[in-house]
């Protein structure tokens, strides 16, 4: 569908918008996007209100905010060094990106990490319909502990986000996903049948199902399939438990988040 430049002029002048769009821009370099033409130049940032709609003038549709909260947004560059790029990086947001051809199952996964998000005890998510069939579901860096394992959050980055996005595909396929005969459930609320995902998302049966290692990325064969274990095993105060549940939990004796590490054998022959 094409949007004529009434209708977002119309969007863009509504002063409820420009604040909102001023006010999440702080920290953050924005870019602005022209229908079809790319995009205007970097770095660049919205200061005030106004800001929003004199670039709408100039043909802007649509504004993109990075997921890194920076010092000095104008101050960003190619030509800068991994370690500059530090010093400049005050923070950075979750922002996972769910994007799938077949809707129901677009659907069905960011409910499902919204819900997993949740037991864990996430309490500050946010869900935005990105267009097409995707979903961007956000979770803010204020949310985020300053450190974790001695390490100061605004530092792992982006191998941080990619850490948490493993570990929620880990959690909602051991905990959320079944596969019975010919039907796939999620959630135990949403039930697919196989038949019916290897149409819409034109995968084999054997990819839809297939276990992937999150250390080495390779398949895991079925054959190696076992019932697990686990064991809370606090890297602040060295309490061990063992426990049949997957996930992460607050350590009994001094409330350290921990990550359950299975005790059965290898699954992957990397040894993961």
């Amino acid at each position: 569908m094409v949007v004529s430049v009434s209708t977002v002029l119309l969007h863009y002048k509504r002063p409820e918008i420009q604040e909102a769009l001023a006010a999440f821009s702080k920290n953050r370099e924005i870019v602005g996007s022209f229908k079809g033409e790319g995009f205007a130049k970097r770095p660049d940032v919205l200061t005030y209100p106004r800001d929003v709609l004199e670039l709408v003038k100039q043909g802007v549709t649509s504004f993109h905010a990075s997921e890194e909260l920076w010092s000095d947004p104008l101050a960003l560059s190619p030509d800068l060094k991994p370690h500059e790029l530090m010093a400049l990086r005050t923070g950075w947001d979750l922002v996972l990106d769910v994007d799938c051809p077949f809707w129901l199952l677009a659907k069905t996964t960011a409910w499902l990490i919204i819900k997993s998000l949740q037991e864990l005890g996430v309490k500050s998510v946010s869900c935005k319909f990105s267009g097409n069939k995707g979903f961007h579901i956000g979770v803010p860096f204020a949310a985020f502990p300053k450190s974790v394992g001695g390490k100061d959050v605004r530092e792992v980055f982006p191998e941080g986000p990619r850490k948490i996005a493993e570990f929620l595909v880990n959690y909602m396929s051991s905990k959320h996903t079944s596969v019975d005969g010919e039907v796939v459930s999620f959630g135990n609320s949403v039930h697919i049948p196989l038949l019916r995902i290897e149409e819409e998302t034109k995968k084999s049966r054997e990819e839809i199902t297939l276990k992937i290692c999150s250390s080495c990325g390779k398949k895991i064969s079925p054959k190696k399939a076992v019932e697990e274990k686990f064991m809370f095993s606090c890297e602040s105060c060295g309490f061990e438990e063992e426990t049949p549940s997957y996930g992460l939990k607050n350590c009994s004796r001094c409330n350290f988040p921990v990550e359950a590490k299975s005790l059965a054998k290898p699954l992957c022959d990397c040894g993961s």
